[in-house]
């Protein structure tokens, strides 16, 4: 039997993640904004399944770096506030 990612029921479908929470971190060279075709993709497709999704963009790492270490800092700052919440 192949996975399904949602359940076909009376009124519907039901999706099979409701509720489960997705961490999705994602390093770029550049800046995006957390809106490239990546992130775009995993939350489109997460919320389809019903997760809740928070995004971590790790951005601009090759267009400034010289700052590189800050930004790498200030992400694992992030992600541990995200932790005591998750």
């Amino acid at each position: 039997m192949k996975a399904r990612p949602f359940e076909t029921v009376a009124v519907g479908e039901r999706p099979l993640a409701p509720g489960k929470q997705v961490l999705h971190i994602q390093a770029a060279g550049g800046i995006t904004n957390g809106q490239n075709l990546a992130s775009r993709y995993v939350k489109d497709v997460m919320t389809f399944l019903g997760a809740d999704v928070t995004a971590l963009p790790v951005e601009g790492m090759d267009r400034y770096p010289k700052r590189a270490d800050s930004i790498m800092a200030e992400a694992f700052r992030t992600a541990d506030e995200i932790a005591t919440v998750f």
